[in-house]
């Protein structure tokens, strides 16, 4: 009857209340461990979309522009067949739903485009008139039930607006870029806009969480505290977490914004990415851990026991789930098709790590590829690098790939000062074609078609800056043809044609080699003698 005292009762109210308040503090990390490690999963992926995405839009938007200088830098007729097969191939090559040429009058000229209606009165269309370059997403002028996305940005021509062009995006081709390796994809992730629109979503069947559920939907509970925070995020372009409700379920879900800050837009909206998953998943995480635990609550040394058994296994599961994260992250930064390298800019730039792609570019082995950076590119181009500021910047450089050849790329580069050092990581674009076929249209454009001498344009991009310098020397000549128009009046303009191409030979034939001859327009001609008194 001894084990009945007082005493022995209270010891053991004691022994019970304390071994509860462990169980209990026990479940309580273990179920916000498990949410924490949820949640930085959650912030790790969404950041890989938002970095994707933003990526393509930036990309893509280089190369819009690089398609309207050569357009605009050539001598093709907007409305013609060749200019439309251009088009045509560059859409194929840069991945967009369609390039469209629209004149300033609101109408369509590209081949698929010519099937649309008069764009005049459209926002997108005024603001890149207004030299601008827009981001645009909305639904399809010609099908309302299909929603696009376009990036467009005034086509000029000898320093005036001629046209604007855009490129077209459809919505799988930003949904291939959103991840949803969380869970067993089990996450809900959508690219949404402030003002409620879905711009893409991988699983359309699955409407775990839209940003006007929160206004519109009578189904989703929001305390207002969390009503404020959420709001507080949306205005605030800050990414966040947040809980809620919906059909009578919880979940977790993750706000990001996109940096928008290069395009305007035409509906003021922001661009996020929202990613959700229940929380029965995250519950299940930890529900092993707990069972264990509240199996054992009365007897000590085998509660002690299995803590300290719950908490190897629990380190040991989320070293396998880190280290599963982590290959993951890995084998995706390795097998991109992008060459990417990150290195140290002390020392010539210690390489700290590459993936295949740049190897394979470079020549070098994978494992191996442990040099510096200063080894893949000529030194003008590290001297530009080192003298760059903290920051997201971009410029063209040569790199030296497989079988030493310099290569044109377009370098990104994210320059960070860590406590041991300034990094920098560097993702290439190769821009050869585009930079060869870029100085073909400038020569094009600067060439007249008849004489096959300099135009206008050459004239300033060639000899204007010949003569301002002070140390020239030389004869400038300005001639024309006497009574020109009656050779035209009477044997025609195919006569003169003729009249000014053998006018050309002959001063090509009688004029010194270093001469600069060019027609200046009609029957008038220029010429450069260098070194003539």
């Amino acid at each position: 009857m001894k084990f009945f005292k007082k005493r022995n009762i209270l010891y053991s109210l004691v022994a019970i209340i304390v071994l509860a308040l462990v169980s209990l503090a026990f479940i309580s990390i273990i179920t916000n461990d498990t949410r924490k490690d949820t949640e930085a999963h959650m912030r790790e992926l969404s950041n890989q979309s938002i970095s994707a995405i933003s990526q393509k839009l930036h990309t893509d938007s280089v190369c819009l522009h690089s398609i309207a200088e050569t357009v605009g830098g050539s001598t093709l007729q907007l409305n013609t067949e060749e200019l439309r097969s251009y088009l045509e191939r560059k859409r194929m090559i840069y991945g967009f739903g369609d390039i469209v040429v629209i004149d300033l009058e609101g109408r369509p000229l590209s081949a698929i485009g010519a099937q649309l209606p008069n764009m005049k009165e459209q926002e997108f269309f005024k603001l890149a008139l207004q030299g601008r370059l827009v981001l645009h997403n909305g639904r399809s002028l010609s099908n309302r039930n299909e929603h696009l996305v376009r990036i467009a940005q005034p086509l000029r021509r000898n320093g005036h607006t001629i046209a604007v062009l855009y490129g077209v995006y459809m919505p799988n081709q930003l949904r291939a870029l959103l991840t949803e390796k969380l869970f067993d994809r089990n996450a809900s992730t959508k690219l949404v806009t402030s003002a409620g629109d879905i711009i893409a979503a991988p699983k359309i069947d699955t409407e775990f969480f839209t940003i006007d559920s929160f206004f519109d939907s009578t189904q989703t509970e929001i305390s207002p505290q969390q009503h404020e925070h959420y709001y507080s995020l949306l205005h605030n372009r800050r990414q966040g977490f947040i809980s809620y409700k919906f059909n009578r379920e919880d979940f977790l879900a993750i706000l990001t914004p996109i940096d928008m800050a290069r395009f305007s837009t035409t509906d003021h909206a922001r661009w996020y990415l929202s990613m959700a998953v229940p929380y029965e998943l995250i519950a299940a995480k930890s529900r092993t851990k707990i069972y264990q635990t509240t199996g054992f609550a009365f007897i000590l040394i085998i509660i002690i026991g299995a803590l300290i058994f719950a908490l190897y296994h629990s380190n040991q599961k989320k070293r396998q789930e880190l280290q599963k994260a982590y290959e993951e992250i890995r084998s995706l930064y390795r097998t991109i098709p992008t060459p990417i390298i990150r290195f140290r800019m002390e020392d010539g730039g210690i390489v700290l790590s590459d993936n295949r792609s740049f190897a394979n570019l470079v020549g070098c082995p994978h494992e191996t590829c442990q040099h510096r950076f200063r080894f893949f590119t000529k030194q003008e181009f590290i001297d530009r690098i080192w003298s760059l500021p903290d920051g997201s910047h971009q410029m063209e450089m040569l790199i030296r790939g497989y079988g030493k050849k310099y290569i044109w790329h377009l370098a990104f580069l994210e320059i960070t000062t860590k406590p041991e050092g300034r990094e920098a990581l560097c993702v290439l674009a190769n821009i050869t074609t585009q930079r060869e076929k870029l100085n073909q249209a400038t020569l094009v454009s600067q060439t007249d078609a008849l004489t096959g001498l300099a135009n206008r344009r050459g004239i300033q991009e060639q000899l204007e800056p010949i003569l301002v310098s002070e140390s020239v020397q030389g004869a400038l000549l300005i001639m024309d043809l006497d009574n020109f128009k009656q050779v035209n009046d009477r044997f025609g303009h195919q006569a003169g044609y003729t009249v000014l191409a053998a006018f050309a030979d002959m001063l090509i034939e009688i004029m010194p080699e270093t001469s600069f001859i060019s027609r200046y327009g009609g029957d008038e001609f220029l010429a450069f003698l260098p070194n003539v008194d």
